[in-house]
C-alpha cells in the first residue's frame, strides 16, 4: 500500500448541518485536526467521516436551511478503502433519508449498503467513546468485542467459548451467592437459649408426664363413675385405689425428672387441678415441638450452607481458571499493546482499568488509538477530542498513525476562531517542514463552487462566501 499521507483526499459538503458548500483537499499529514470554536461544523465533519465508512448516518435534521429553499443536500469523500485502493463514498440526503453510493477505482458503482460497509470493514468507535462504554454493561460487552477482533480467527473461537463457560460459572455463583446469604441470615435469625435446650432434652419425659396425669384423670373419672352408680363394685374401688396410689408414684418419679415441686398426694388434687395441668402441659409440648421445629430447620440450613459454601468455592476455582487462560490467549497471541484482561467484566490494559469512574487520560487515548489502528483494515480512522494530548503526546500519536500507515481526525476547540479549518499535524504543532512534507500553504481548501464530474454527478456550489479559505 502507498504511503497514505501522500494520497489526495478531496472532500465535499453541500447543505449538511453547519456545512453548507464546503470543499477540502487533504494531502501531506498523518493527523489532520478540525479545529474551531463550537457550533462550526466539527463534529458534522467527524460524523460524516463516519458515516461516508460506515454507510450510516443517523443525525436529525440533516439538511441546513439556505437561500433557495433546498430540502436536500450531500456529502462526498474520496479515501482509501480496506485494501487501500481508493473509493468515492457519496451519500445524498434528506433529513429522512439517506442515499449512500460508492464508485470504485475501476468505476464500479456499489449501491447496497451491506456491500459499501465490506469495502471499508470500519469499526465506528472513536475514544471518546470507548470511554463511555465503561458505563454500562452492555457497553462493556461492546468493548470486549472490539477487542477479541484483534485476534486471529481460531484464538477468537476459542476465547469466546471459554468466556461463555467463565459467564456461566460467574451466573452459577451469583445465584449460589444469594442462596449461602440467604441460609446465613436464617441460621443467624433463628435464636435457641439455654433454657429452650434444656427444655428439649425434658421432651420425653413431659410426654410421659401428660400421659399419666390423663390416664389419671380418666382413672378417677371412671372410679366416681362406678361408685356413685354401682354399689357392688367397691372391691374394684380399692383396687383401682391401688393402681392410683402405683400412678401416683410413678407421677413422682417423672415430676423429679422434670424439676416441679408437686403435692406429695397427687390423690388429693381435684380433678380441674389435674385438668389445669394437662392444659399447661400442653402448652409445654407445643413449645418443645415449635423449638424442636426451629432446631431442625436451623441444622438443614446450617448443612445446606456448608454444601453452597462448597459449590461457590468450586465455582470461583473454575473462574479463575478460565480467566486464566483467557489471559494466555491473549498474551500469546501478537496484540498492539500488553496485559490486556477482562477482568469482572471491566477491560483493562497496561494496568489501566476502564470503569465508569474513570477519566479519559492521555496515555490511554494513545493505548486505544492503537488499538483502533489494528483494529481498522483501512488507513481512515476518526480519533475524537485531542484537547487533552500535549505536544509530546501528540507526537506520540502522530507515529502511531505513521507506523500504521494511517489517517487520523481528531477534534480540537480553538476559541480564538470563529470559523472551523482543517489543520495538519505538522502545522498544527509548528514542525518544520521537510523535503518529503509539501508546502501545505499551496495546498487550496476550496469554499468556491466544487467542480461537476460524471463520476460523482456533484451538484455545482452555490455558496456566497468568498472570504479567505483555510488551508487543504
Amino acid at each position: 500500500m502507498n504511503k497514505v499521507k501522500d494520497m489526495e483526499i478531496p472532500i465535499l459538503f453541500h447543505n449538511y448541518k453547519l456545512l453548507k458548500d464546503k470543499e477540502f483537499v487533504l494531502k501531506g499529514s498523518h493527523i489532520y485536526f478540525i479545529q474551531g470554536p463550537n457550533e462550526t461544523g466539527k463534529t458534522s465533519f467527524l460524523t460524516a467521516l463516519q458515516g461516508a465508512m460506515t454507510a450510516k448516518d443517523v443525525t436529525n435534521k440533516k439538511v441546513s436551511v439556505n437561500e433557495e429553499g433546498e430540502d436536500s443536500g450531500f456529502y462526498e469523500f474520496t479515501i482509501p478503502a480496506a485494501d487501500g485502493s481508493m473509493v468515492t463514498i457519496r451519500n445524498e440526503f434528506t433529513d429522512q433519508k439517506n442515499k449512500f453510493t460508492a464508485i470504485k477505482e475501476d468505476g464500479e458503482k456499489v449501491s447496497s449498503v451491506g456491500e459499501i460497509r465490506k469495502l471499508f470493514n470500519y469499526t465506528a468507535i472513536n475514544v471518546n467513546e470507548f470511554f463511555t462504554m465503561s458505563r454500562t454493561a452492555d457497553g462493556r460487552r461492546r468493548q470486549k468485542d472490539i477487542i477479541l477482533k484483534l485476534l486471529p480467527d481460531d484464538l477468537r473461537e476459542k476465547f469466546v467459548d471459554l468466556d461463555l463457560q467463565e459467564q456461566h460459572h460467574f451466573t452459577k455463583r451469583t445465584e449460589t451467592g444469594r442462596s449461602m446469604d440467604t441460609a446465613k441470615g436464617y441460621v443467624a435469625s433463628v435464636i435457641i437459649s439455654e433454657d429452650d435446650v434444656k427444655l428439649l432434652s425434658k421432651e420425653e419425659a413431659a410426654n410421659a408426664l401428660m400421659e399419666k396425669y390423663q390416664g389419671f384423670i380418666l382413672s378417677r373419672k371412671t372410679t366416681e363413675s362406678i361408685i356413685s352408680s354401682i354399689d357392688q363394685l367397691n372391691s374394684e374401688k380399692v383396687r383401682i385405689n391401688a393402681r392410683l396410689i402405683e400412678i401416683d408414684k410413678e407421677l413422682e418419679k417423672f415430676k423429679k425428672e422434670l424439676g416441679e415441686e408437686e403435692p406429695e398426694d397427687i390423690s388429693e388434687l381435684t380433678t380441674e387441678d389435674l385438668e389445669l395441668k394437662v392444659s399447661n402441659g400442653k402448652e409445654v409440648i407445643r413449645k418443645i415441638t415449635e423449638i424442636r421445629a426451629k432446631q431442625t430447620l436451623k441444622d438443614e440450613s446450617s448443612e445446606k450452607l456448608t454444601k453452597l459454601e462448597k459449590d461457590y468455592e468450586g465455582y470461583t476455582v473454575n473462574i479463575d481458571q478460565l480467566r486464566m487462560n483467557k489471559t494466555q490467549i491473549v498474551s500469546g497471541a501478537d496484540l498492539p499493546v500488553n496485559d490486556i484482561s477482562f477482568e469482572d467484566e471491566y477491560l483493562t490494559i497496561d494496568g489501566f482499568r476502564f470503569d465508569e469512574n474513570q477519566v479519559c487520560e492521555s496515555d490511554a487515548v494513545l493505548l486505544l488509538a492503537n488499538i483502533l489502528a489494528k483494529i481498522n483494515p483501512g488507513p481512515v480512522q476518526v480519533i475524537g477530542d485531542a484537547s487533552i494530548l500535549d505536544a509530546k503526546k501528540l507526537e506520540e500519536l502522530n507515529k502511531i498513525a505513521e507506523s500504521n500507515n494511517k489517517v487520523m481526525f481528531v477534534d480540537e476547540v480553538v476559541r480564538t476562531s470563529d470559523k472551523m479549518v482543517v489543520v495538519g499535524y505538522e502545522q498544527a504543532v509548528g514542525k518544520p517542514k521537510t523535503s518529503k512534507t509539501p508546502n501545505l500553504d499551496k495546498i487550496e481548501a476550496k469554499t468556491a463552487k466544487p467542480k461537476e464530474t460524471k463520476k460523482t454527478n456533484i451538484k455545482p456550489d452555490t455558496s456566497t462566501d468568498k472570504g479567505e479559505a483555510p488551508l487543504f
